[in-house]
């Protein structure tokens, strides 16, 4: 048998062990599996001719296949001349019609250079009054303020006034005030028992106390006034009052400007009413020279023009090799567009692309194809 102590030390062990299983077990029993991300091949060429781009591909094919017919088309080519016309000779005599046709003309002429004139002195006009707005803007700025400054003034002198009419007041009150305290001391030594005069004199006093106290509160309100403070609140009055003046007079030059371009477009057009339109005159002819003997057309025969096939053949050879190194190209660029929308098309539904059919793999173009034409139709790019 074990000693007491070994068989306590090999249950514990016994014992931890198992309450570690029974940990790992219940963490991995508190998560589910996490499931695989499906496997998917898609057949890229299928895709291609989804592609925006894909109609350009069509056009080269197009292009390359009458490419091929042309050699055939190329054939001999026949030029026959045509026989001598006679000399024209020019009539001396006006046509019926070039009289109607000048009228029209000078009409026209007419009725572009009235429109001239009227698009220039509008133009004119209106730079007139621009020019017109500025300065009464700066007679409204100036007006304003000469009138704030001669409000400012006034006030100034009529606190002054209103200062010195305080002191003269004050001066007036202090004799007065003089004379009162003069009395009440007399009333005061004769010790009289008639009360009622003293009374009345200290009344007297103490009412001229407060009355210069309050005139001396007055001129120091006065004269501690701030006038331009007063005075900005009428800058709004008075910019009114002086815009109300602007707009008239610019009311009144726009009008006069009217009726300048008004008498100006209709002096031009009486113009073009009574200017005569010349009768058109008929051309000069030199005279025959009874000398000079016409000489008759040289007549070329007809000539037929063989092309060469080797060298219109060797053109569309080189042509179609252009077309088909564009074509290559081209292509290249669309399926490598298309393999990143699909890449795209896979990260947003979760497949796990693989190259070709693998073993498990499903193939996904179908559902690749109706994410492509929905994306591709609404114009968003891969």
């Amino acid at each position: 048998m074990l000693p007491p102590v070994r068989r306590m030390a090999a249950h514990c062990i016994r014992s931890l062990v198992l309450l570690i299983l029974g940990l790992l077990g219940g963490a991995g029993c508190s998560h589910p599996p996490l499931l695989a991300a499906p496997h998917r091949y898609v057949r890229l060429d299928a895709l291609l001719p989804l592609h925006p781009s894909w109609a350009q591909i069509r056009s080269l094919d197009r292009e390359i296949a009458r490419l091929k017919t042309a050699p055939a088309q190329s054939g001999e080519f026949h030029y026959q001349p045509h026989p001598g016309m006679p000399v024209i000779v020019p009539r001396a005599v006006t046509p019926a019609n070039m009289a109607a046709q000048r009228a029209a003309q000078v009409d026209r002429d007419a009725t572009r250079y009235v429109e001239s004139l009227r698009k220039s002195l509008d133009e004119a006009n209106q730079a007139t009054m621009s020019l017109a707005r500025r300065r009464e803007q700066r007679r409204v700025e100036a007006a304003v303020a000469a009138r704030l400054a001669e409000a400012g003034k006034n006030l100034r002198n009529e606190n002054e006034v209103r200062s010195f009419a305080i002191l003269q007041r004050l001066r007036d009150l202090t004799f007065k005030d003089i004379v009162v305290r003069s009395r009440i001391q007399d009333l005061a030594q004769a010790h009289s028992r008639d009360t009622r005069l003293l009374r009345d004199a200290q009344s007297e006093h103490a009412g001229n106390l407060a009355e210069m106290e309050r005139l001396r509160t007055e001129n120091r309100d006065l004269l501690a006034q701030d006038v331009s403070r007063i005075t900005a609140r009428l800058r709004d009055k008075f910019y009114a009052e002086e815009e109300a003046q602007a707009k008239e007079r610019l009311a009144k030059r726009e009008e006069e400007l009217g009726m300048e371009k008004l008498d100006k477009l209709t002096a031009a057009m009486r113009q073009q009413r009574n200017t005569a339109i010349p009768a058109p005159v008929a051309p000069e002819l030199p005279a025959v020279d009874p000398h000079a003997t016409p000489l008759p057309l040289p007549i070329e025969p007809a000539t037929t023009l063989v092309t060469s096939r080797s060298h219109v053949q060797s053109a569309l050879n080189v042509q179609a090799a252009v077309w088909q190194i564009q074509r290559t190209s081209l292509v290249d660029e669309i399926r490598a567009d298309t393999r990143k929308a699909v890449q795209q098309v896979a990260l947003r539904r979760g497949w796990k692309l693989v190259e070709g059919p693998a073993p498990g793999a499903v193939d996904g173009t179908d559902e690749a194809a109706d994410d492509l034409r929905q994306q591709w139709r609404i114009g968003k790019g891969p």
